[in-house]
Order: structure tokens, then C-alpha cells, then sequence
């Protein structure tokens, strides 16, 4: 069931200090201000699922040593701001992701895939949306970029914006997430 749209995606370079979110790997957001500052928007939390918040993709083959590696990824913060328009939700959320060129890749940039998903307090996926974002290493071995998503949910009668949680986290392929499980362990929602 689908309660709200993910409405657009924004990319930001390399990012500035201007740009930057104080949100450690798994941190939650609380509580944000509306654009009228006398008014305090309980905001849905955001959560970067553990066992998916980073990645190591070796070079197809058998291979899993550092000669292997041909790229590092790793969802560095999540942060954002909220506020109610219209009688819905409206939550800017920024990615801000580290990637690193292992010696098994050769090329300029990474293609790179993550998902944003909103789950009720009852814990029932209400919407998750995919996204694809490029790691552009250039000359460089290791790049930071900032993706932006705006997220509109509606809300249900009577529930404040932080009855909802946000989850973020990289669409793994099943070697990829069996390597991450095996490294972090497995917890609730594979986190």
C-alpha cells in the first residue's frame, strides 16, 4: 500500500560544508522546525539499516581478498528537514555517501543503488522507492556526494510525523548481503 510519493530527487557534487548533516551512521532525526519557527513538526525518524548501509562489490569471480575489491560504498549520514504543508508531511532528505575504487576497477565512475522506504508504527512498509546515483571517482580513488530526496506522506488521522521511521539503505545483491551479514551479524529488519 502506498500512502505517500517520493517526489523528486536532487544530486549534489562533492559535498561543501554548506551542505553537510551532523548524522552519525544509524542515527535517528527527531524533531525539526516548519518554516514558520514558532511551530515545532514532530518529524518521522530515520534509521540506516546496518546491514545495509554499506557494501563491499568484489570482481565477479571467486574472490573475496583486497586485490578483489572493486568498490567500497557506505552510507556516511542521514539528515534532513520536515514540515507540514497541506495537511501532509514534507521531509527533505539528504544522503550523504562515501565510496571508495578498489584495485579491481578501473573505471571513472560507479553506479550505485540505495532505497528509501516508510514504515507505520506497527511497523508495515507503507512505501519504498529505489534509487540509482553514480560514485564519481574522476582521476580519484575515493569520492563523497550528497543525493536529496523529497518525501511527501500523507498522514493517517491522528498520527504525528514521528509515528512514521524512514529506512535507508543500498540494494545489495544476495553475495553482497551475505557478506555484509556475515561481517555485522543479523538483527531486526537485517539491520
Amino acid at each position: 500500500m502506498t500512502i505517500g510519493n517520493l517526489v523528486s530527487k536532487r544530486r549534489y557534487g562533492v559535498l561543501t560544508a554548506r551542505f553537510a548533516v551532523v548524522a552519525a551512521l544509524g542515527s535517528l532525526v527527531a524533531a525539526c522546525t516548519t518554516v514558520d519557527a514558532t511551530k515545532l513538526v514532530a518529524c518521522p525518524n530515520v534509521q540506516v539499516l546496518k546491514s545495509l548501509g554499506e557494501f563491499v562489490r568484489f570482481k565477479p569471480g571467486p574472490g573475496q581478498d583486497p586485490t578483489d575489491v572493486a568498490t567500497e560504498a557506505w552510507i556516511e549520514s542521514v539528515g534532513g528537514e520536515c514540515e507540514l504543508e497541506d495537511g501532509e508531511f514534507i521531509v527533505d532528505l539528504s544522503l550523504r555517501i562515501s565510496t571508495r575504487r578498489g584495485p579491481a576497477n578501473r573505471t571513472p565512475s560507479t553506479d550505485l543503488r540505495y532505497f528509501v522506504a516508510v514504515v507505520d508504527s506497527r511497523e508495515v512498509i507503507l512505501q519504498r522507492q529505489s534509487f540509482q546515483t553514480t560514485a564519481p571517482f574522476g582521476s580519484f580513488k575515493s569520492a563523497t556526494f550528497k543525493d536529496a530526496i523529497e518525501l511527501r506522506i500523507p498522514p493517517r488521522k491522528g498520527a504525528a510525523g514521528d509515528a512514521y521511521t524512514i529506512f535507508v539503505g543500498f540494494e545489495l545483491s544476495r553475495d553482497e548481503l551475505r557478506y555484509n551479514r556475515k561481517k555485522f551479524g543479523r538483527g531486526k529488519f537485517g539491520s
